[in-house]
């Protein structure tokens, strides 16, 4: 039997994630099961600079998430704040070139 080694280290290139993201949400919303739906958002653009279709993001429509105060972890013996509102900006993935 022979062993295969991979070596992917789960990035994937701006055209993959457009790809996937649109086709995700394609076969989400022709469920419609109630919930919101998924829609591929481009970003606006830039003078200066051609706009691609790539340039975007995927957006949950109508949906407010309600943030959980400090308080209310405490309250709830929640003793891991991560639920606080700290940080609620900082996104550690990043996004390779495709």
């Amino acid at each position: 039997m022979s062993s295969i080694s991979s070596s992917w280290d789960g990035t994937i290139t701006s055209t993959q994630f457009h790809n996937a993201a649109s086709t995700f949400s394609e076969i989400w919303n022709n469920f419609d099961l109630g919930f919101p739906h998924w829609s591929w958002i481009n970003c606006p653009k830039k003078p200066g600079f051609a706009a691609t279709k790539l340039q975007g993001y995927l957006s949950l429509e109508n949906m407010i998430l309600h943030r959980t105060t400090e308080e209310e972890c405490v309250l709830a013996g929640i003793e891991d704040l991560t639920c606080s509102s700290e940080d609620l900006c900082n996104d550690t993935a990043i996004m390779g070139g495709g």
